[in-house]
């Protein structure tokens, strides 16, 4: 497939149904249909404030041999989208005990427009040197930052981390992960913006 249409800019596949809305006071109805049946979802609007929305929401689906239809409280949120401000270059460290993947060293990461990035070491002689991956990308949807790469084993490797805040040049993670003892704990990383 050639990449030379405008279409390399699309990182991820979000799955959509086609449906009609149609909103009536508070109330919003959204009707669609899959290969397993018609959709219908009935929210009605509790409240909404700049940055929250709570609805009761009933969903129904009307398979060709079985009806389900529930109802639930929903609470939707607006996040913070950090796309634009994790651009640049950014240096730091585990601020948590423990880790997966780090050394507890000084690192950079430098966040690039297209979607991939360049992970730097600090050599025992002061400078900052490159790593040369065949793979280095990322996404940012919202306060959720996503990366792969490739090591020097070949071997794909993933992983998230929550953009807590970025304010005054600084950019704090934090992500839950399952320690070698199999039990969870925060880790948490702490970075300074270079440029």
């Amino acid at each position: 497939m050639s990449r030379t249409d405008n279409t390399s800019k699309y990182k991820k596949w979000d799955n959509r149904i086609p449906c009609a809305i149609k909103l009536d006071s508070n109330t919003f109805t959204i009707t669609g249909s899959t290969d397993d049946g018609a959709i219908e979802a009935i929210l009605t609007v509790n409240s909404i404030t700049e940055t929250e929305m709570q609805t009761i929401t009933k969903f129904t689906i009307k398979a060709p041999d079985s009806t389900l239809t529930m109802t639930i409280p929903q609470r939707y949120v607006k996040t913070i989208d950090y796309s634009e401000e994790v651009l640049g270059l950014w240096e730091g460290r585990i601020s948590s005990e423990q880790s997966v993947y780090d050394d507890h060293l000084e690192h950079r990461w430098e966040y690039k427009n297209d979607g991939s990035y360049v992970y730097y070491r600090h050599t025992d002689e002061g400078e900052w040197v490159s790593d040369v991956n065949k793979l280095s990308e990322y996404f940012v949807d919202g306060s959720l930052l996503c990366t792969r790469w490739e090591d020097n084993d070949g071997k794909e490797y993933r992983e998230w981390w929550e953009i807590e805040s970025i304010k005054d040049g600084v950019m704090n993670w934090t992500a839950l992960r399952i320690g070698d003892d199999g039990k969870p704990f925060t880790a948490t990383f702490s970075m300074t913006k270079v440029k």
